[in-house]
């Protein structure tokens, strides 16, 4: 917490940036049907923020500091991802926030089915992952706070 209130934090200014890219590209007020089935008068459609570079750069940074205050109170993780398709771009954007500090974090992504085709994997990226490794999973939607 700040001793100050009027101090920013670089966290803040990144937060900042972010809600601002989410306003102008993300934030849409019309009905929708969610997955669910249940019906919304405000859409927050982030692929339309995280596909652009300057969001990678601001998730990733985010991403980073959130999974480092999880790991002072639990291990390491040893890599991240999550679902595709909705997954990936987050964990590039925090696989490659790591890489920029030296941290080794490879990421992966779990596929519904397994690929008919090729390495017929249901995992990418598993090459990388040992038996036991922590994970730190990403998820590009939640739809309510329970």
């Amino acid at each position: 917490m700040n001793e100050h209130p009027l101090e920013h934090t670089v966290e803040q200014d990144l937060l900042c940036s972010l809600r601002m890219l989410l306003k102008r590209y993300a934030l849409m007020r019309q009905p929708v049907t969610l997955a669910s089935g249940g019906a919304s008068s405000i859409y927050i459609d982030c692929r339309q923020v995280y596909f652009r570079g300057e969001a990678q750069f601001l998730l990733g940074e985010l991403f980073f500091k959130k999974m480092l205050e999880i790991e002072a109170l639990h291990k390491p993780f040893l890599a991240c991802g999550g679902m595709a398709m909705g997954s990936i771009p987050l964990t590039i954007a925090l696989t490659t926030a790591a890489f920029r500090r030296g941290r080794p974090l490879p990421g992966c992504a779990v596929r519904k089915e397994r690929k008919q085709h090729g390495t017929q994997s249901q995992i990418e990226g598993s090459s990388s992952l040992l038996k036991g490794s922590e994970v730190i999973v990403v998820e590009d939607v939640v739809t309510t706070a329970s």
